[in-house]
């Protein structure tokens, strides 16, 4: 790899290793993490000044590394200039592309399955780089969730859907077209075994603890609440024939290691359902809709009368998960089991729209579109089919925990590599691939999954390996995700809106005014130390009820102490 050259945007190229220049790269790293980073830092020395532009690239084992920062100069001496050259990796040019909504779309958030959501994020990048990007999955029978996209770009997005729905994605070039695949899992096994201490010169394997969690053995599953009916055995979903005291999964081999160690995960996504899809409409009528494919008559009593789908005093809902109106929720009017069809009610948001609008194709369903019934009994057959589902994803989450979450640093020798493998500028290792591990001292004899690879691209065969059965985020990005988390929450509740905090005071205010007293408990003399009955009650202070947007609390400005007056803070003018 000593012969890295840079290619500028307009075809031509530059050596980094030029007698001419009197220059080199003192050093080279190719860094690439598992759904995270694909980067490539050179130090580069030069006698004389070098140009690095916006959009040069360096191609590196067959992979382009474009440069999308101007690279930091130092100058130390009259002939002596150093270069800091980060390159990204393509995944990166997701980040220029901001996600937005398909045309007709309606809100700002996105609801669909992973496919549906994929094929968003493909059209996105589609807007900005056309044929050059393609962004695809094979998967299916995938949940459907609420995506909130206000503000997001697309390797943003990528990356949430990758939390989301469990699963991974790799990016592949041919030729001109870079191909962005998701997949369960990302990488292959590798006939390598390396045990733990015994490196012996030819490698060095030191272990370290992921996170304080502990093993668990035995894990108790439960799934949503939903859908299940008065006469289930339990408030959620349990797993198969089992109890809520039994609804547990054990992995024999850890009990006998560790012993029984207890753990509960609530999957709130596993619940009875049945997803339907549209098959008819009803001509001049925008609020029902035909699903020939429905197995179960909704109005069915049994022999007392009792309807046994229907729940007394609640209404059903529908629930669309794709289409015009994917995410949004109506009330079931009425069912006919004769003709099959659906009548849902119409209703009207703050704005004013209505949904659906007989006016407005882009509010309406059509054929195709598919939904699920919620706020009602299911048949037994829908119960089975997700037990057995919180079945397989228990078994899933349990064989993750246990055993003792570790992750080992594997730095292999040149020499060692060469023996395995020969001189090759190849790349033979790949973040999601697997190396069977075997540490006697924490029971591992098993395939761990390689999450980070660091390579000196000046001695190519040089590795500096992480591996691990978790994925880790670093704190940063933990910060990142928390706060863009809580920016969600405050924009999709309009908790920083002026407007919407002026009315919710106003009518605080107003109600105030409307409360009567007709027993006279007004009086003082009625309110006594231990008891108090009122009609209204409002907590906290009034500059509570308003919300601060925009403020910097700085304290000691310019050096300035602060000291404390009756509960204040203030600072000397």
């Amino acid at each position: 790899m000593n012969q890295i050259t840079v290619i500028h945007t307009d075809g031509t190229t530059l050596p980094l290793f030029s007698q001419t220049n009197v220059s080199g790269a003192t050093k080279a790293k190719q860094k690439m993490a598992l759904l995270s980073d694909d980067l490539l830092s050179i130090t580069v020395t030069s006698a004389v000044p070098i140009s690095f532009e916006l959009g040069d690239i360096i191609n590196v084992y067959g992979k382009g590394y474009r440069l999308n920062q101007l690279p930091q100069v130092t100058k130390t001496g009259n002939r002596r200039y150093s270069y800091e050259l980060q390159l990204e990796g393509a995944q990166y040019d997701l980040l220029d592309v901001s996600f937005q909504l398909p045309e007709g779309s309606y809100g700002d958030n996105l609801y669909g399955d992973l496919s549906g959501l994929i094929t968003a994020l493909n059209w996105n990048v589609r807007r900005v780089f056309g044929t050059k990007w393609n962004i695809t999955t094979a998967l299916t029978d995938t949940p459907h969730k609420n995506l909130t996209v206000t503000g997001k770009n697309c390797l943003q997005v990528a990356q949430e859907l990758c939390s989301e729905f469990g699963v991974e994605f790799n990016v592949t070039i041919s030729g001109s077209t870079r191909t962005m695949t998701f997949v369960e899992k990302v990488g292959s096994s590798l006939a390598l075994t390396l045990k733990y201490g015994q490196g012996n010169g030819l490698y060095q394997l030191s272990r370290q603890n992921v996170n304080n969690a502990g093993v668990t053995t035995r894990l108790f599953c439960y799934g949503s609440g939903d859908n299940l009916g008065s006469g289930y055995r339990h408030t959620k979903l349990c797993l198969p024939d089992k109890t809520r005291l039994t609804s547990y999964i054990e992995d024999a081999e850890a009990v006998a290691a560790y012993g029984v160690r207890e753990g509960e995960k609530v999957f709130s996504d596993i619940r009875p359902e049945r997803i339907g899809t549209i098959d008819g409409l009803v001509s001049g009528d925008v609020l029902s809709f035909i699903d020939s494919e429905m197995d179960f008559d909704l109005n069915e009593k049994d022999g007392e009368g009792n309807t046994k789908y229907l729940i007394p005093d609640t209404t059903a809902q529908i629930k669309f998960i794709s289409g015009n109106l994917g995410g949004y929720t109506f009330d079931l009017h009425s069912y006919d089991h004769e003709t099959k069809t659906f009548k849902i009610n119409q209703f009207t948001d703050e704005n004013g729209t209505k949904f659906p609008d007989a006016a407005t194709a882009a509010r309406q369903f059509n054929t195709g579109d598919r939904y699920i019934i919620t706020e009602i009994n299911l048949p037994s057959s829908y119960i089975e089919a997700a037990e057995d589902k919180l079945q397989t994803e228990g078994s899933k989450e349990l064989a993750k925990i246990c055993h003792p979450q570790v992750s080992y640093k594997l730095t292999l020798d040149e020499a060692f590599f060469i023996e395995l493998y020969g001189r090759t500028d190849s790349e033979v290792f790949h973040p999601g691939d697997s190396i069977t591990i075997v540490d006697e001292q924490v029971g591992v004899n098993r395939e761990v999954r390689i999450t980070r690879i660091e390579r000196d691209l000046l001695r190519p065969h040089s590795y500096d390996i992480t591996l691990s059965d978790t994925v880790t985020k670093t704190t940063t990005t933990k910060v990142i995700n928390d706060i863009t988390d809580i920016n969600e929450v405050i924009q999709n509740n309009g908790l920083a809106d002026v407007s919407k905090a002026r009315r919710r005071w106003m009518a605080t205010k107003e109600l105030q005014e409307m409360v009567f007293d007709p027993d006279g408990y007004f009086d003082p003399d009625n309110i006594k130390p231990l008891s108090v009955e009122t009609a209204m009650l409002t907590v906290a202070a009034k500059s509570q009820q308003f919300t601060l947007v925009g403020c910097l609390f700085q304290p000691n400005l310019a050096g300035r102490s602060t000291r404390r007056i009756a509960g204040w803070y203030t600072t000397p003018c």
